[in-house]
C-alpha cells in the first residue's frame, strides 16, 4: 500500500517561524540586558562619586571626635615628641612641640585642635558625635560653652533627640535670657554704686561737720581762762602727754626727710644721660626739702618769740631756731 505524501513544506515553515520567534525574544532580552548594562556602566562614575561623598560625610562627622580623642591622649602622654616627618623640602625632622604635631600629623592648627578638644569636653564622646552628625558649627559650640552647666543639660537633651533646630533655638533663647539677666545685674550694680557713692558723700560731710565742731569746741575750751586749782601739775598731765606725742611725730617726720635725702644720694647713674636726668630729679628734691626746712625755721622763730613773751619767764632755757642768713 502506498504511503500518503508528507507536506514537508508546511512543517518546515512552522518550525522556522517558531525558531525565528524564539530568536527574536532572545535578541530582545539580550538587547534589554545590554541596554541596562549600558545604563549602569554610564552611571558607574556617578555612583562612585556618591559613594565617596557619603564616605566623606561620614569621616567628616567622626574625624573631629577622633582628632580630639587622639590629641588629648598624645598631648597628655607627650608621645608626639621625637616623631619623624619630612618637611616640604624632603628633609627629615622630628616633632618637638605639640603645635608642630598638630600641623604635621593632624593637618590642623593647634588653635583648631584646642577648639575640637573643648567641643569634645563640653559634650562628651557620644553627644559630641551626635552634635557633629546634626551639623553643629564652631559658633554653635561657642554658644553652648558660654551657657551655665544646667542649661547645657537642656541642650544635651535636644541633641539626644536628634533635633538640630530645637537645640539651636534653645541656645538662642537661653543666651538671650542670660543677656537680659546680665544687663539687669549691670544696671543694679550701677545703681548700687551710685547709692554707695551718695552715702559716702553724706558720711564725709557729716565727718567734716563733726571735725569742725570738735575744733570749735577745743578752741572755745582753750580760750576759756584757767582758774586756780589745788593740783595744777596733775591737771597739766594731759598737756605733757600731748607734747610728748608731738615730739615723737616731729622727730619721726624730720628723720624721714633725712632718710629720703640719704637714699636719693646713694643712687648711682648707669650712663651720662641717666646722670643728667638724676641730677634734675635731685634738684627738684632739694627744692622741696629746702622749702620744708625754711618753713620749719620760720615756725621755730615765731614759736620762740611767743615763748619768750609767755612761758619764757618760767624757764632759764629758751627755744633755739635757725638763724636766717
Amino acid at each position: 500500500m502506498a504511503r500518503t505524501p508528507t507536506d514537508t513544506q508546511v512543517e518546515q515553515f512552522t518550525d522556522a517561524s517558531q525558531e525565528n520567534s524564539t530568536l527574536a525574544e532572545i535578541r530582545s532580552e539580550n538587547n534589554a540586558v545590554a541596554a541596562a548594562d549600558a545604563v549602569i556602566m554610564g552611571s558607574f562614575d556617578a555612583i562612585k562619586a556618591l559613594g565617596r561623598i557619603e564616605a566623606a560625610q561620614f569621616y567628616e562627622t567622626v574625624s573631629g571626635k577622633f582628632i580630639a580623642e587622639t590629641a588629648m591622649k598624645i598631648k597628655e602622654t607627650k608621645q608626639y615628641k621625637g616623631l619623624p616627618y619630612q618637611d616640604e623640602n624632603g628633609n627629615t625632622k622630628h616633632v618637638s612641640l605639640f603645635e608642630e604635631f598638630c600641623e604635621v600629623f593632624l593637618g590642623k592648627s593647634a588653635r583648631r585642635v584646642q577648639q575640637l578638644i573643648g567641643n569634645y569636653n563640653a559634650l562628651g564622646s557620644e553627644l559630641y558625635e551626635q552634635a557633629e552628625k546634626l551639623g553643629f558649627r564652631q559658633r554653635d559650640y561657642n554658644a553652648l560653652k558660654a551657657l551655665p552647666n544646667d542649661d547645657r543639660q537642656i541642650i544635651a537633651q535636644a541633641i539626644e533627640s536628634e533635633s538640630l533646630d530645637n537645640a539651636l533655638d534653645l541656645m538662642q533663647q537661653l543666651a538671650a535670657k542670660h543677656q537680659r539677666e546680665k544687663e539687669t545685674l549691670a544696671s543694679e550694680n550701677t545703681e548700687l554704686k551710685k547709692r554707695v557713692a551718695s552715702q559716702e558723700g553724706v558720711i564725709q560731710n557729716k565727718e567734716k561737720k563733726i571735725t569742725e565742731l570738735d575744733i570749735e569746741l577745743e578752741r572755745q575750751r582753750l580760750d576759756r581762762p584757767q582758774f586756780a586749782h589745788i593740783d595744777w601739775p596733775a591737771a597739766f598731765g594731759g598737756y605733757l602727754d600731748q607734747i610728748d606725742d608731738s615730739r615723737k611725730k616731729i622727730k619721726h617726720g624730720l628723720g624721714s626727710l633725712d632718710v629720703i635725702r640719704e637714699q636719693a644720694m646713694k643712687i648711682e647713674p648707669a650712663s651720662e644721660a641717666e646722670e643728667a636726668a638724676l641730677n634734675r630729679a635731685r634738684e627738684m628734691l632739694a627744692a622741696e626739702l629746702v622749702g620744708i626746712h625754711n618753713e620749719c625755721a620760720d615756725m621755730l622763730e615765731a614759736l620762740g618769740m611767743s615763748f619768750d613773751r609767755t612761758l619764757g619767764a618760767f624757764s632759764d632755757a629758751r627755744i633755739r631756731w635757725l638763724a636766717q642768713s
